[in-house]
């Protein structure tokens, strides 16, 4: 018999990633380059593919969507909205 694969095994596309966050693709992509998000693994060609037990864990440390101004001023947040300002 088929045993079901624990969920810190599942795998999601860029596209849930940035739907569960309410942000854009490219936004996901940006906070990858700043290094202020977990990287994407690449099970085959250009796929990218985020476990969801990371993203979690990711959300758990911004503690429901909140984000210190350190970690704002660490990714170049204000630098990149003062130019698009």
């Amino acid at each position: 018999m088929n045993k079901p694969l624990p969920p810190e095994s599942f795998y999601i596309p860029v596209e849930q990633v940035a739907a569960r966050f309410s942000v854009s693709v490219d936004t996901i992509w940006w906070w990858c380059r700043k290094g202020a998000f977990p990287k994407p693994y690449h099970p085959g060609g250009n796929a990218a593919r985020w476990k969801v037990a990371e993203i979690e864990a990711y959300e758990a440390t911004m503690q429901a969507g909140f984000v210190t101004e350190l970690e704002l001023y660490q990714s170049g947040f204000f630098e990149a909205a003062l130019r698009a300002a």
